[in-house]
């Protein structure tokens, strides 16, 4: 997998481009392990915060979360 940064506001893995939502969204995630949480802290509802890991996971095409419970 090829990575470089795009600055401070998108990256770009394998010639797509993510924008900092998608490294917001993770970097809140990975602190509150909790999607709904997560969209809470970062002011989205749900359903949008849990689009975008799912559109990053197909374009991806590798799963970026894992559920528990």
């Amino acid at each position: 997998m090829k990575l470089e940064s795009k600055g401070l506001i998108s990256l770009e893995i394998n010639g797509e481009i993510y924008d900092y939502k998608l490294y917001q969204s993770l970097d809140s995630l990975s602190r509150t392990k909790s999607q709904r949480k997560s969209a809470k802290e970062l002011n989205i509802s749900h359903t949008v915060f849990n689009r975008r890991i799912l559109k990053a996971e197909a374009k991806l095409g590798t799963k970026l979360t894992e559920k528990k419970g």
